[in-house]
């Protein structure tokens, strides 16, 4: 039935109104936006647009100063070429560079005489606050440059690691002094403080799942140490051997494909990705907010057109029904690609990446009826996301019910692949590859903490290489392809494949999970289950006052749609008890045991387990 929901039509349409030209070279906004005397901006266009019409973009790229609204439309089609792109960002013309004397391979730039607005760092504070929705981003060739730092992101893996020194002593919540008395990095950090661009450090300061950027107060050479504002904390408390760097200085712009933004004086400083600039090598800085939005408006299209560096948020979608989004790029932003809020609303055929955040984020249906979404992503390639802030900036966020996400490729995330609280949700032929890579305790996919989110359904998925590849300080590797964390409950597992995993199929103390037809390859544990909530997590299961049973009957889930729709809710039996789990014709290689827990745990806790074979890898 998802099948035939999704090839079911590329497009919407309600009855024809006119056709609107825009050429950005050949164009002037004082035409009617006929084909022989077309308009010359997509503002023009759009604040022209009614029910009906379609909007035909002409190729190459059509800079927006400000973004672009589509609000209380009908019936609509915006359409370009396939090499169109709406810019949110400015050009920094080459012929603007000039060398730096005495920093080799490193060229500045005067954005005084560009329409520039240049916005700074500001500090993150939530868990998943992404907090880079205001700073001017730099994108060589639309790859994202790296915000001058020290230590240095590694170039020889295929991925850009990221590197970190080690704090030592920890002084006080907001003082730390270097591991080992670095000397060189702390003399570097004490020049660095010296110019009037506030200095800012990056770090993993308690656990390896949870980073945040804080700005330095002051930085003292003779002990090492550096103090952090109190504008700014660290999420957690600080622990001695934590990860973490320190960036935005001119003194740190060392090595091919940083930049830095001297926001006093209005320059742009770079160290070009090759080296020196080559010809039709394009530089652009993000500059508006939002790239373009579609509002309160139902049966529009978005058609082989891209939207891009934007501050923010490309392409957001909100309160809007019917809508397709294809064969576009979405990429190269502060935040995210694409945000969607709404009904029966389509992206696919589209690329989104070089995000500093989430990619994608969709939400829609309601979760009180079990009313689904309809939404559907399918064929859209995420890739490089969470950039800036790398903890709980997924490839898509979001939450809804119903939605289909189907044949979707997610690589090079640095925690989670996918983290979207939802039901009923089908997750289906997606590839995800390359993700959590520098942190612990993640999953590609990610779910947690709630017996309301159910009937999730993982089926012929490939995850691969889902190992950490970053030293860690605070633990032991621990990732998961498939994470089922802190007693989630009935996720469907099934024929999916798993190649080079730390963990496959994690069940984190839940219930009535289902893992069957899967292949796992040179996966160190396939299928793990626990019984946190008998252990160190019983508050959250026991009745009557556990944060689970209030869940329940916010839902009032002894009545329709819970207690039809989810039937197992109504004989909840041993509630903290991870019961009822079923693994079953389900292959592996490569492992020392099927399993992690005893065959007396699986009595216990009346798992079906059968008909699990080892292959030859």
């Amino acid at each position: 039935m998802h099948r035939e929901l999704l090839f079911a039509a590329c497009c919407v349409a309600l009855a024809a109104g006119r056709t609107i030209h825009v050429d950005q070279h050949e164009g002037d906004d004082g035409h009617p936006g006929d084909a022989a005397r077309p308009l010359r901006t997509v503002a023009a266009a759009v604040a022209g647009l009614q029910d009906g019409d379609t909007v035909l973009l002409s190729g190459g790229v059509h800079r927006l100063r400000e973004g672009v609204t589509i609000s209380g439309k009908s019936g609509f089609t915006v359409q370009g070429d396939g090499t169109t792109v709406l810019s949110a960002g400015v050009e920094v013309p080459q012929a603007l560079f000039s060398a730096v004397s005495g920093m080799p391979g490193v060229y500045r730039a005067d954005l005084s005489t560009l329409d520039i607005e240049l916005g700074e760092i500001t500090g993150s504070s939530g868990l998943a606050d992404c907090a880079n929705d205001q700073k001017s981003e730099l994108f060589y060739n639309d790859v994202r440059m790296v915000l001058a730092r020290h230590p240095n992101v590694r170039a020889d893996t295929p991925q850009p690691l990221w590197t970190w020194a080690n704090l030592g002593k920890v002084v006080s919540d907001s003082m730390f002094t270097y591991a080992a008395a670095d000397k060189a990095a702390i003399d570097l950090a004490a020049k660095a403080a010296t110019e009037k661009n506030p200095l800012w450090v990056h770090g993993y300061w308690q656990f390896d799942w949870a980073d945040n950027y804080c700005k330095v107060a002051a930085v003292f050479p003779g002990n090492s140490t550096i103090a952090l504002s109190p504008e700014t904390p660290t999420v957690y408390s600080i622990l001695s051997g934590s990860r973490f760097m320190v960036l935005n200085s001119l003194s740190f712009v060392d090595q091919p494909g940083e930049y830095f933004v001297d926001y006093d004086a209005q320059a742009l400083y770079v160290m070009p990705p090759a080296g020196t600039f080559n010809p039709g090598d394009t530089l652009i800085m993000s500059n508006a907010s939002i790239g373009a939005t579609i509002e309160n408006s139902d049966h529009g299209n978005l058609l082989n057109a891209s939207v891009m560096h934007a501050k923010n948020t490309n392409l957001v979608v909100k309160n809007s029904t019917q809508m397709v989004i294809s064969g576009g790029r979405f990429s190269c932003s502060g935040t995210s690609g694409v945000n969607i809020e709404g009904t029966d609303i389509q992206l696919v055929d589209s690329v989104v990446g070089e995000v500093g955040c989430s990619a994608v984020s969709i939400s829609g249906g309601d979760a009180a009826t079990l009313t689904p979404s309809g939404n559907v992503m399918r064929g859209v390639s995420v890739e490089r996301f969470g950039d800036w802030k790398r903890t709980y900036m997924p490839g898509l966020s979001g939450g809804g019910v119903g939605h289909v996400i189907t044949e979707n490729t997610f690589y090079n995330g640095p925690h989670s692949g996918i983290l979207l609280h939802g039901n009923d949700v089908m997750y289906s032929r997606n590839n995800l590859s390359v993700l959590c890579y520098e942190t612990l305790d993640s999953g590609a996919w990610y779910l947690g903490r709630s017996w309301t989110a159910r009937n999730n359904t993982l089926l012929e998925n490939h995850f691969s290489d889902i190992i950490t590849l970053v030293p860690v300080v605070h633990g032991s590797n621990s990732t998961q392809a498939i994470y089922n964390d802190d007693q989630l409950s009935q996720t469907n597992m099934i024929n999916n494949t798993f190649v080079n995993c730390d963990k496959g199929a994690f069940i984190g103390g839940g219930r009535h999970h289902t893992v069957s037809g899967n292949r796992f390859l040179n996966v160190t544990t396939p299928v793990h289950i626990d019984d946190r909530g008998l252990t160190w997590q019983p508050d959250y299961c026991t009745p009557p006052n556990g944060s689970f049973w209030q869940q329940l009957d916010a839902v009032n889930y002894t009545q329709p749609p819970y207690s039809t729709h989810y039937p197992d809710l109504l004989h909840i039996d041993r509630p903290c008890t991870p019961v009822h789990n079923v693994i079953v014709n389900n292959v592996y290689c490569g492992a020392e045991n099927f399993t992690d827990f005893s065959p007396s745990d699986a009595l216990e806790w009346n798992v079906t387990l059968k008909n699990n074979t080892l292959i030859q890898c």
